[in-house]
């Protein structure tokens, strides 16, 4: 009896957290610049006025951190002596861009229409140093706005070619459920480990040409 009722207890829990959702509030305008991520009882803040975040517990001030602490950590990790690569050799990517194929882009576009906006209203305005590259993220902007037009829709972007940095301006509320997320995570694995296995089976196959060893 006392089994059952922790199962179910576990289970009613665990069905709470994936149907809660992570809600975002933003607001950035002269006054005020603040992000804020709530889940359930737990809510981070980032104040990039005051330059802090504030971990809050059902709504009460839990620990403080300045930015300054996080640029401290950077530059130490930063200050690590680099091991010199030898002649011939080639650094480690850690990440390989031609993994981003179309197939990780269904998922991200499912996640995105699974967002609940509340209120949402962004400004962009200004560059990025060289004109050229302005008009690239301009052109960027607009492919988006065609993909994903229920979030970009609430977005605006003027582009200024004698500008050298972009300018944000504007406030939301927006949410989705974390099991939406898990869902998005979960597929962006099926597809890694499938390219993985595919690949696999790519080198086998040329070492097996290539070995000699195939039959006719």
């Amino acid at each position: 009896m006392v089994l059952n009722l922790v199962i179910l207890f576990l289970a009613a829990a665990i069905l709470w957290l994936l149907l809660s959702s992570l809600k975002l509030r933003f607001i950035f305008d002269e006054k005020e610049r603040w992000v804020s991520l709530a889940y359930t009882f737990i809510r981070v803040r980032a104040d990039f006025l005051s330059r802090d975040i504030t971990l809050q517990l059902f709504g009460a001030g839990v620990k403080r951190y300045g930015f300054d602490s996080f640029r401290k950590k950077t530059k130490s990790s930063e200050e690590k002596p680099k091991v010199p690569v030898k002649d011939g050799e080639k650094k480690k990517r850690r990440w390989d861009i031609s993994m981003l194929h179309s197939g990780y882009l269904d998922p991200i576009g499912r996640l995105l229409g699974k967002i609940r906006i509340k209120y949402l209203d962004i400004d962009i305005t200004g560059g990025v140093r060289d004109p050229f590259y302005t008009g690239q993220v301009y052109a960027f902007y607009w492919v988006l706005a065609g993909v994903w037009r229920p979030i970009l829709r609430h977005v605006r972007f003027r582009p200024d070619f004698m500008a050298e940095k972009l300018k944000f301006r504007g406030k939301g509320i927006v949410s989705i459920r974390v099991v939406h997320i898990l869902i998005m995570v979960m597929q962006f694995l099926t597809i890694f480990i499938g390219d993985k296995i595919k690949n696999r089976f790519k080198v086998q196959r040329k070492g097996t040409v290539y070995g000699g060893q195939q039959s006719f």
